[in-house]
């Protein structure tokens, strides 16, 4: 039995980098428009109606909801990948997703319904952390396709999951025969 799980500080630190670099981009974006268009223009409605804002907290609270946003949904993708785990068995893989030690859904395939396995490493963070996506194509079964992903050096995984395929194969000829 392998037990892989997804590697959850490299995940944490890529959301932090994707989120730092969106907020980044967002509030560049923001004050550019507002050296281009003056976004006072926009206050001119309030004050057919009497109502004062003020325009330096404005730009504070913008800043806030943005990066305030951005961090709550990297947190949530961090906790909901937290709960995957894989496990390799001489016969079959198993994958469970768990959210505080509630199971939410399992998955089982025999080896003998993967037909190919490839990894993914697209992208500049996993490129950067060593990580990736294992894809494998299934044959008779409902899915058609299964990915284990946020996987440590996806393709020595890729590999081992190959291996582990032959020799079931192996194993269950030599038994026919």
């Amino acid at each position: 039995l392998k037990v892989l799980k997804p590697n959850t500080k490299k995940i944490f630190y890529s959301n932090f980098l994707r989120v730092t670099v969106v907020a980044a981009v967002i509030i560049g974006v923001f004050f550019l428009a507002n050296s281009i268009i003056d976004f006072k223009i926009l206050l001119y409605p309030f004050e057919v109606f009497n109502i004062e804002i003020d325009t330096s907290n404005m730009f504070l609270i913008f800043i806030g909801i943005v990066v305030g946003v951005a961090s709550l949904l990297a947190i949530l993708n961090y906790f909901s990948i937290k709960g995957l785990q894989y496990e390799l068995y001489d016969d079959k893989l198993k994958s469970y997703r768990s959210a505080s030690f509630i199971l939410l859904n399992s998955k089982e395939i025999p080896y003998q319904n993967i037909f190919k396995v490839n990894f993914n490493k697209d992208g500049i963070f996993n490129n950067i952390f060593n990580t990736g996506t294992i894809i494998l194509e299934l044959e008779g079964m409902k899915e058609k396709e299964a990915q284990l992903e946020f996987i440590d050096d996806p393709e020595q995984v890729a590999t081992y999951i190959k291996n582990q395929i032959l020799m079931d194969r192996h194993i269950k000829q030599a038994k026919f025969n």
